[in-house]
Parts: structure tokens; sequence; C-alpha cells
């Protein structure tokens, strides 16, 4: 189970960053200078979308948390 645990840290670890170099690369390619804001603006709507989805999310609390 460790391994395979380490295997995929791996995998997110060493991928992650591999694929915003892509990201930024292909839209640099195509001409256009908004790949920080694009993937900024991607963030914010993320966290937008997760916190009116799961509204535990917007209500946890560090010092009593809930499962």
């Amino acid at each position: 189970m460790r391994g395979r645990l380490q295997g995929i840290f791996t995998v997110v670890v060493t991928g992650g960053p591999r694929l915003g170099d892509l990201f930024v690369g292909l839209l640099a390619a195509a001409g256009t200078i908004w790949p920080p804001l694009l993937g900024g603006a991607l963030i914010i709507a993320l966290v937008g979308l997760l916190a009116r989805l799961q509204p535990s999310f917007r209500k946890y609390d560090a010092l009593h948390p809930v499962p």
C-alpha cells in the first residue's frame, strides 16, 4: 500500500507542474498573453463552485472540525 501511495504522490508532484507548463506553452504558442489570468480565473471559478455545491466547505471551522 505504501508503495502505491508513493507512486500516486510522485505522479501528482511531477505531473502537475508539467501540465501547467503545457497549458501555458500552448497558449503562448497561440499568441495570447493571458495564460496566468486564465488560470487564476479558472481557480477562482472552481473555488466558487465548490463553495456553492458544498456548504460545509464554506462553514469549516478549524478550531472545531466536524468530519
